[in-house]
Parts: structure tokens; sequence; C-alpha cells
């Protein structure tokens, strides 16, 4: 399989976990000058929370776990992605940063990376 279309699959199953699980979905692929967030979200009965989503999706973990992709590089950068959202949306919400990893089909959701 392709990165891109398992990177999409991943997106779509970690979609899809969220909704069962009582997240509502705000947003997918959100852009900015800075950066990208992959799902956006809020948690059933919390709508003062902004959940940012980092999807991780590999086929194997012959080299590591999805989550080891996720380097203090790249949570700086999530942290600078959603200022500018928050900036943009004059939001002041409580930010949860939580990762989604897709390995092989599993999905394993981390809250508060």
């Amino acid at each position: 399989m392709n990165n891109v279309k398992l990177w999409k699959e991943g997106e779509e199953l970690a979609c899809q976990y969220l909704k069962k699980h009582g997240y509502q979905i705000l947003g997918r692929n959100y852009k900015n000058k800075v950066g990208e967030i992959d799902i956006l979200a809020r948690p059933k009965g919390e709508k003062d929370t902004l959940v940012v989503v980092e999807v991780k999706a590999k086929s194997s973990d012959e080299y590591g776990r999805p989550i080891e992709m996720i380097t203090p590089h790249k949570r700086k950068k999530l942290e600078q992605v959603v200022s500018v959202y928050l900036m943009e949306n004059n939001l002041d919400n409580y930010v949860r940063f939580d990762a989604i990893e897709v390995l092989d089909g599993d999905i394993n959701h981390i809250e508060g990376i």
C-alpha cells in the first residue's frame, strides 16, 4: 500500500473511532502558514476543550511504532499551528494534544501527548 493511501485510510479510521467515542469532528486537514493539523475535535460534554489529533499510520512496527514519529519538534510545530488557529477563530479554549496511531488496522488513542 502506498503512503498516501495508508495515510488517508488511517485518518478516516481515526475519525470513525473518535465519532464512535463521542467526539465531534470540528475539522480535518486544517492548514495555515505554520503547518497542518490532521483532526480538530471536541470531546462529548466538554464544550471548552479543543483536541488536536495527530494521526500516524504504519503498515508494520518493523521500524518502530507510529507514535514514535511524533518528535518534540513535531509537537512544538502543532502548538504553533493551533495558536494561529485559536487567534484566527477568536477562541480561548483549553487545548489537549492527542495522537491516534493506526498500525495494520488497529487503533490506539493516546490522550495528552
